[in-house]
């Protein structure tokens, strides 16, 4: 399998995610250091710690899904003769299993187009407007329920 997060990531410089890392990999530990006794917080503070942290957590798995979408866009899960959801598990190790699946079937979801976008000529229908096709000056869109191309424009 390989292992490789590219420099794109880092903005085209070789190094700039491991630069990344890095810097989050320190910040987590300075927090897990001044956090590791909460009995010495106050009241007051372990409401907004543990918002705080929930705040971390779901950015996180946002970023799982983001990560994870790219690679499953990229293969990587079939490169290493795994299904998606066991690649998941695979490189992330950490996460309980109901974790991974739900990462990876969000990230499996992401990747398909489940709307038309309002606008997009249609090929198969055609304007519904009095206006003859195009001189109208409108563009072509869904219609909102029976699924017909309407004119979008007055």
């Amino acid at each position: 399998m390989k292992s490789g997060w590219g420099s794109e990531a880092g903005g085209g410089r070789a190094g700039g995610v491991s630069v990344l890392l890095a810097g989050l990999a320190d910040s987590l530990d300075r927090s897990t250091t001044a956090l590791a006794s909460p009995a010495l917080l106050q009241e007051s503070e372990l409401g907004d710690v543990l918002g705080a942290l929930d705040g971390v957590a779901a950015r996180t798995h946002a970023l799982l899904v983001a990560v994870a979408r790219e690679g499953l866009a990229r293969g990587l899960h079939q490169e290493a003769g795994f299904s998606d959801v066991d690649w998941v598990r695979l490189v992330c190790p950490g996460l309980a299993s109901r974790t991974a699946i739900e990462i990876a079937m969000v990230a499996r979801a992401a990747q398909q187009r489940v709307h038309a976008l309002w606008g997009t000529p249609s090929r198969t229908r055609p304007c519904r407007c009095t206006a003859p096709p195009r001189s109208c000056g409108h563009s072509r869109g869904s219609g909102p329920r029976s699924g017909e191309r309407v004119c979008r424009g007055d």
